[in-house]
């Protein structure tokens, strides 16, 4: 449905709620981008929900300071949070905030579990960068310093598939064995990699240091900052990292999982999904705990009780990847 063919066939309290939407956004010098991005909320979510039962819309106030509060939670502006847009509308902070994340799960609600959430084509920022990690792939699959290492980690985590791997859970594998996995002598592949050409050029250097630091892992969103950016809790790595999602709608305390690498080298700024990210429903993520305590009893007899969660999640975090996926397929965890 055309957007304007959508406004023409809103009921009375629909229509009234994008009216108090706009002259909100007016009233308070928002520019015309703003007004735009909360219609698009507003008139997305009816689209999503006209084939369910619909609310009757009758509190307009809270409907309409909600959508402001998916805005301000979207794009992290300090005007549109939940005590000031109660203020304004006379509705309760708690309210806003349950029907604002009402609103942005509905939006979500395409990001289905077992999809991947990236755009593999956001990957390479240039044909340098691309480039070197085909040379880093080369280097991890055909030196015999590590060849059986290498054919180890992918026999465990490849023979159970009944059937090929996509590309992307396929380069995530390698990633997993060349950036996550520690040899023998304590250094991961991409590491000795750098290492041992400290010729390369800067750009590729840069881009391989970042991928060198890239994680895998569990997270909870826990709140927006600005424009599609938000910060994820890591829940075995106990920080919180700023990402950018990059048009991904994550929903504050929702779950995914998938790798993330830094935009630059080093801890300062923001984080960026690589490869593969999900999301996770929470039956998911309690069905995934029971089996990471497990895993990690095992890991930690295995390295004699000096096991800590990171190390554990570096080794471990196709495995998690692998029983996911299973289960999806199974339909066991929903």
């Amino acid at each position: 449905m055309k957007e304007a063919n959508q406004e023409e066939q809103l009921t009375a309290p629909q229509g009234r709620v994008l009216k108090l939407i706009l002259s909100w956004l007016r009233e308070h010098d928002f520019s015309e981008d703003k007004y735009q991005q909360a219609k698009a909320i507003w008139l997305r979510y009816l689209k999503r929900i006209e084939s369910r039962t619909q609310p009757s819309f009758a509190n307009t106030r809270l409907w309409a300071a909600a959508v402001l509060y998916t805005l301000g939670l979207q794009g992290g502006y300090e005007s549109l949070t939940g005590p000031r847009l109660a203020a304004a509308f006379g509705v309760s902070p708690t309210s806003i905030h349950n029907r604002g994340v009402e609103i942005l799960r509905t939006l979500a609600g395409t990001a289905r579990q077992g999809d991947n959430l990236v755009k593999l084509h956001r990957f390479f920022p240039s044909e340098k960068a691309a480039k070197a990690f085909h040379e880093l792939i080369v280097f991890t699959q055909h030196s015999e310093e590590w060849m059986n290492y290498v054919a180890t980690v992918f026999e465990e985590f490849i023979l159970w598939e009944k059937a090929a791997l996509s590309f992307d859970l396929l380069l995530e594998l390698l990633l997993f064995t060349t950036c996550d996995r520690v040899l023998p002598e304590g250094k991961s592949i991409i590491t000795l990699y750098l290492e041992r050409n400290r010729d390369l050029g800067g750009e590729e250097r840069t881009f391989l240091e970042c991928l060198a630091a890239s994680r895998f892992g569990i997270f909870q969103v826990t709140f927006a900052e600005k424009d599609g950016q938000v910060r994820f809790n890591d829940l075995f790595r106990g920080d919180e990292v700023p990402v950018a999602l990059g048009g991904i709608i994550a929903p504050p305390d929702s779950f995914m999982m998938g790798r993330i690498m830094p935009h630059s080298p080093g801890k300062d700024g923001f984080w960026r999904p690589v490869i593969f990210l999900t999301a996770l429903e929470e039956p998911m993520v309690a069905a995934l705990e029971t089996e990471a305590k497990k895993w990690f009893w095992q890991y930690s007899v295995a390295h004699k009780g000096w096991a800590t969660e990171e190390s554990f999640i570096r080794e471990n975090g196709y495995r998690f990847l692998r029983w996911y996926l299973e289960n999806i397929t199974a339909g066991t965890a929903r």
